[in-house]
Order: C-alpha cells, then structure tokens, then sequence
C-alpha cells in the first residue's frame, strides 16, 4: 500500500513514525506534500520518505491519503487534486471539524474517512476517534482502524456529531489535564515547595495516576474513594473543589468546545 499526505505538520509527522516503527508501510511507500521548504526537508531526512511541493504528485503514488492541513487550506488543496484521486483511494482526514459531505464535495470523492486523533498520538499514547462515509469497504476501514492503532487506541463511531462529542473530550482534553497540572503546580508553590519540587510531584503523580487506571479494573470514581480517608486531607480537599463547584466548570468547558466544534463545520 502507498500512503500519501496533504500537509505534512506534527500530527503527520507523529502519524509517519508509528507507521514505519511498526512496519506498517515501508518508509519508500510514504509521500509527504508540504509547502515548507523546512518541513519536507526534515521528514525526508528523518524518515526517509519522499516529500514534494506538488499535491498531484502525492496522489498519483496514494491507494490512502491522508489530508492532514489547516481547515481553512483544504478547499485549495481539494482544488488542486479533485478529479485525479484513484477511485479506489481512501481520504482520511484529520482536518479539525470537516464533514464528511463537505470533504466528498471539495474532493470530488466518496470513499471518505473523518479522524478526530489527539496530541499524546505523538508518543503513541493518542485516542482516535473516527467514521467512515458509506460507500468506504470493510477492508478499507480494517487498513484505517490498523493505521490508528499505530498512534495509541482507536474507536469507531457511527453517528458524525460523536466526532464533535470526542473532540470537546479527547480532542481538546490533552490541554484541560495540562492547565489543571500547571495550577497545581502552581499552587504547590504558594504552599511553600520550590518550583521545581512541585513540578516533580505535580507530573509523578499525573504519571502514576494514569498508570494505576491503566492496571486496575476499578473505575476512576472508585479509585478516588479509595484514597479519600474519612477526615482526611483528601477529603478536605476534595470538599472544596465541590464547594466551588468543579464539576460544572468541567461540564461548561467541554459543552463549549463541542459547540465550537459543531461551529467549524
């Protein structure tokens, strides 16, 4: 299989080295168009693979093509290629908040797939969440889920607005576990540790928390009652984050990046 890209930035990028780690595709199967000079020059030094300016030339050496641009490049880049895709070429993108329909309609193209991946896909920690339009065959969606499974987990839907539901969730949740990290952080300063002493608590424990969900078979909710001792200083602190009413803050904040998400397309 020849595995093509439109656009070639971190997520292509994280996308290319869990394919070629995992011998998914040979590196010589792998063609990258990018209009940056720099960008070309550092995955085709890194990967091996064959970059170029020209999006036809991508897609005469695609059976898969990934659209992995700005949404607001893709109507020119889908002018420069409809018409000249395989018919038998599968579009996958990750283009943040693109239709399906739309896709089809700017390509030219029925056999398309729409990917809501995740930052952590860069160290193969990433959660894709992605459906497929009709006409896309089983053993096209197989080559997909496979693909995905490169970068961490992957789940399939078959309702498009799940798409939106993810990327308010997984999507954008990379930055929400961060944003709490740098306020406890920083709020371990104010305590009295140093900056870089709370750094290593704050991160271990994310690191270690994780982890323990990972293994155990108990759910996050059950976990967190097991370590909330009657009386105790997590139970205070747990209290507060009641009293100021936590979780509506966290329900208000993915509610409104699911209707930003709904907005872009």
């Amino acid at each position: 299989m020849k595995l093509g890209f439109i656009g070639g930035g971190q997520m292509a990028e994280a996308i290319i080295d869990a394919i070629i780690t995992d011998q998914f595709i040979e590196s010589s199967d792998v063609t990258v168009g990018d209009i940056s000079q720099e960008r070309r020059t550092h995955l085709s030094e890194t990967f091996s693979i064959k970059t170029t300016v020209s999006n036809l030339e991508v897609i005469e050496n695609s059976d898969t093509l990934v659209v992995a641009i700005k949404p607001q490049d893709v109507p020119l880049a889908a002018s420069e290629v409809s018409g000249s895709i395989k018919p038998s070429c599968t579009i996958v993108s990750i283009v943040a908040g693109a239709r399906l329909n739309k896709l089809q309609e700017l390509f030219k193209h029925d056999l398309v797939v729409r990917v809501m991946p995740n930052t952590p896909a860069q160290v193969k920690m990433g959660m894709s969440v992605w459906i497929a339009a009709k006409k896309v065959s089983a053993k096209q969606k197989a080559i997909v889920a496979t693909l995905l499974q490169s970068l961490g987990k992957e789940m399939e839907v078959e309702d498009e607005s799940a798409i939106d539901m993810a990327t308010a969730l997984s999507g954008s949740g990379p930055a929400y576990f961060l944003l709490f990290l740098e306020h406890l952080i920083e709020a371990g300063t104010k305590i009295g540790l140093t900056e870089s002493q709370a750094i290593i608590l704050a991160q271990q424990t994310l690191f270690g928390t994780s982890r323990l969900i990972e293994s155990s078979d108990f759910s996050p909710s059950q976990l967190r009652e097991k370590v909330t001792s009657p009386g105790g200083t997590t139970e205070q602190a747990i209290k507060k984050f009641n009293d100021l009413e936590l979780s509506s803050i966290v329900e208000a904040a993915v509610r409104a990046a699911f209707e930003k998400s709904k907005s872009l397309g």
